[in-house]
This record gives C-alpha cells, sequence and structure tokens, in this order.
C-alpha cells in the first residue's frame, strides 16, 4: 500500500513539474512561440497552441500519457486508465495550487509586516494582502 502511495505521489509531482515547464518556463518558450506563430495556419498547431498556454489543458493529457505509460489495471485496463488519468490530473493541480500559494507566486498572497508603524493600535501585526489577477495562473 505504501507503495503505490509513492508512486502516485511521484506521479502527481511528475504531472506537475512537466506541465510547469511547458506552459511556464523560460526553456520552452521559444518552442511556445514558434507553436503561437503556427497556430493560424493549422489547427493541429492551434491544438498545441492552447495546449502550451493553459497548464490545467496540459496536465490532462500530460497525465494521460503517464497513466497510459503505468498501465494500472484495477477493474479493466480502460476505465482505469481514463479514472486514473483524471485523479493525476486534479491531485496535480492541487499540487500546483499548494506550491503557488506556499511559494507566494499566485492568487492570493499574503504578508506580515511587523515592523510597520502608523495606525495599528498595538493589535499586532499587520496584514497586507494582494489579489492577482486570474491572468497570473497557469492552472
Amino acid at each position: 500500500m505504501l507503495n503505490e502511495l509513492l508512486i502516485l505521489a511521484f506521479l502527481v509531482i511528475a504531472v506537475e513539474a512537466i506541465t510547469e515547464i511547458i506552459v511556464a518556463s523560460t526553456l520552452f518558450q521559444p518552442i511556445r512561440n514558434f507553436i503561437a506563430k503556427k497556430a493560424s495556419s493549422s489547427r493541429i498547431a492551434g491544438f498545441f497552441a492552447k495546449l502550451t498556454q493553459c497548464g490545467y489543458c496540459a496536465s490532462v493529457w500530460i497525465a494521460f500519457l503517464l497513466a497510459w505509460i503505468i498501465q494500472i489495471d484495477i477493474i479493466n485496463f480502460f476505465i482505469s486508465w481514463v479514472v486514473f488519468t483524471f485523479v493525476l490530473h486534479r491531485l496535480s493541480n492541487f499540487w500546483h495550487e499548494f506550491l503557488s500559494r506556499w511559494f507566494n507566486r499566485h492568487p492570493i498572497i499574503m504578508s506580515i509586516n511587523l515592523f510597520k508603524t502608523g495606525d495599528n493600535d498595538g493589535a499586532g501585526p499587520e496584514v497586507e494582502s494582494e489579489v492577482r489577477s486570474e491572468e497570473d495562473n497557469n492552472y
């Protein structure tokens, strides 16, 4: 049981990491730009352009491929493949959201200013929050 959970955790991290590299890294920026330029001339290129710009979309297909490679056969292969794809996809999205909030990169950034002077009435540290737009999210 522990072995299966470790494999699941590894695959969830792999889906999130591969998705992040494809969608947000500077390493893949030239590839994303090239595909985006070709998007108007081909439906296939348009599909891949959307895929490389949408982390949520890309994670589905990456999970789909990893689930096929792993080939877990619980009920029958096809049902297990589809279910495992969506489990990997959703868990990788939760993992991404956790990492995004943990490293203060996405939607709500909370910072505690312990040394701020002003009208705090001595009630403790002030909490400042900033809400970013949905465009800042990869998922």
